[in-house]
């Protein structure tokens, strides 16, 4: 089990996987995970679209806000 916060993305047009299966299997053992799904977005793109890399710095950001 990870004890450690949690960006879980997936492209609403993944052909690899499920996208509405992430959230319900990841949350059984990591319950604080946060699980975004990337609309116009298959598997490959996610590391090829622009908007990623902003999405995980304000989810990195927010983790240390407070």
């Amino acid at each position: 089990k990870l004890t450690k916060p949690l960006l879980v993305l997936v492209g609403r047009n993944d052909e690899a996987f499920i996208p509405e299966a992430y959230s319900p299997a990841i949350k059984k053992t990591q319950p604080k995970a946060k699980v975004e799904i990337v609309e116009n977005c298959n598997h490959i793109e996610l590391i090829t679209k622009s908007d990623i890399d902003s999405r995980i710095s304000k989810w990195l950001e927010s983790q240390f806000e407070n």
